[in-house]
């Protein structure tokens, strides 16, 4: 009641709720400007009927228009008025009390008595229970929406992974059924060598580099951490067609083991040379200590990841191809693989075709940049 007289006798307020020009009553001249104004400082609201609910708990009476009147014309004007809620009485604002509860019995549906509270007492307070439930209930919704999104996310990369799983199966049991083909007629061609032959495929006058180069480079083994890789000889059909008439030597990054003997097998078809690392960080370290003449980089793995790697190497290496060995192939990924200065992207999985197509690709490239 004090914070109430206190914004009666603030005259900036006059032109928005004041006292009757009998003390005895107080007029709310504009509910729109009281609302926006003056509640807030009172009840952090601004809801006139919330206003008026809290004056009738204190048994504030509203006043007809003609009772009112004043010295306005506003039609939304409303007037109060309490008995011990007068301008010059102020001693009396001690005597205005919250009005008692009323408690009354209700036959409920189900012929039981129940007791209830006055409307009065409970109504603003169910009020802001419902807004609350209401707000919970929009949020428990999204939730559940973004859960099942989630879970559809999730399913569908589960299957993606499967299907990418057989087809590495399939393609590991392709090259190894070929490469028991291939090292007979392999041997059958060497022995054909050795002997003597004067046929000109036989002796290896039409392959792209001679005999004894590639027995130099490619039949010698290379360290792959604790295992050894030994070439064998492939079949002259798969061989890339290199600028120099020695093995093209390659750098395997990549942290998984199946994915490493599916890659060596297609590079000693394609009768290259390579070296394995396991991860980014001997990458560099292999770069460094070595000449290659294209990198194929895996881009998640241990340690250091792919794309970290070939920023790394591109401070002192501008001229080596570095290719993206990945299934995230995306626009954005893509973009991100050339901006750390990778060359391109063989997407996983891949075939002996798609290789030995990016091979001859950036092989050349790089023997018409020298």
């Amino acid at each position: 009641m004090y914070l109430y007289i206190r914004i009666l006798q603030d005259n900036s307020f006059q032109h928005v709720v004041s006292w009757t020009p009998r003390g005895d009553a107080f007029v709310v001249k504009n509910v729109t400007e009281f609302s926006r104004t003056v509640l807030p400082r009172i009840y952090n609201h601004q809801n006139f009927s919330s206003f008026v609910r809290q004056l009738n708990k204190y048994d504030f009476h509203k006043v007809s228009a003609k009772e009112g009147a004043e010295d306005t014309d506003n039609v939304r004007s409303s007037t109060f008025r309490h008995p011990d809620f007068r301008s010059d009485e102020l001693g009396a604002l001690h005597k205005i009390k919250r009005k008692v509860t009323v408690r009354r019995s209700v036959v409920s549906g189900f012929g039981t008595s129940a007791s209830l509270t006055g409307p009065f007492d409970l109504e603003s307070q169910v009020q802001e229970i419902a807004d609350t439930q209401r707000a919970m209930s929009a949020h428990i919704q999204n939730l559940e929406k973004n859960y099942h999104d989630v879970l559809e996310e999730l399913i569908g990369l589960q299957q993606r992974m499967a299907n990418q799983d057989r087809l590495t199966q399939t393609l590991i049991r392709y090259i190894v059924q070929a490469g028991q083909t291939q090292a007979l007629s392999s041997a059958n061609t060497i022995s054909s060598i050795h002997s003597g032959g004067s046929d000109s495929d036989a002796s290896g006058s039409n392959l792209p580099w001679s005999v004894s180069d590639y027995s130099a480079t490619s039949s010698t083994a290379h360290q792959v951490g604790h295992e050894m890789v030994m070439p064998s000889a492939p079949l002259q059909d798969n061989t890339i067609v290199p600028p120099t008439t020695v093995s093209p030597h390659v750098l395997v990054v990549d942290d998984d083991n199946v994915t490493r003997a599916v890659i060596g097998r297609l590079l000693q078809t394609l009768r290259c040379a390579f070296d394995i690392a396991i991860d980014g960080a001997e990458a560099v370290q292999k770069m460094a200590e070595e000449q290659y003449d294209i990198v194929l980089m895996d881009i998640v793995m241990p340690n250091m990841d792919g794309v970290s790697a070939s920023r790394i190497i591109r401070r002192s290496n501008h001229r080596t191809p570095i290719i993206a060995m990945t299934s995230f192939a995306q626009e954005e990924a893509v973009a991100t693989y050339y901006a750390a200065g990778m060359n391109d992207v063989l997407k996983k999985p891949f075939n002996m075709a798609g290789l030995r197509s990016l091979m001859e690709r950036h092989l050349g490239r790089a023997h018409e940049s020298q």
